[in-house]
């Protein structure tokens, strides 16, 4: 087995070894967990990868981008239903049942 040369952990290769990305990943969780985030963040950068803040960012934005998609759906939902009931129409809500 070689030592990775950013993390100096050992790569694992042959039968069932995930892929060194993956495994380099998993060092980085480990570093994080032993040393502490700025270790891990150092390493990221040389890599090239996100660091903690970054990754935390994009998921911050990831959750406000399907909250607001979620909102909008519910919105839409509610101006159908609205439309339907005005109409003296059953409404998606009962799918189309008779009243």
């Amino acid at each position: 087995m070689d030592k990775h040369p950013v993390t100096g952990m050992e790569i694992e290769d042959g039968h069932g070894a995930l892929p060194e990305q993956q495994q380099v990943v998993n060092h980085l969780h480990y570093i994080a967990q032993t040393r502490g985030e700025e270790a891990a963040d150092a390493m990221r950068v040389e890599l090239g990868l996100p660091t903690s803040a970054e990754m935390a960012a994009a998921a911050a934005d990831a959750e406000d981008t399907n909250a607001a998609e979620h909102k909008a759906l519910s919105d839409r939902i509610t101006r159908l239903e609205d439309a339907f009931a005005a109409l003296g129409k059953p409404g998606p809500e009962n799918h189309g049942g008779t009243e």
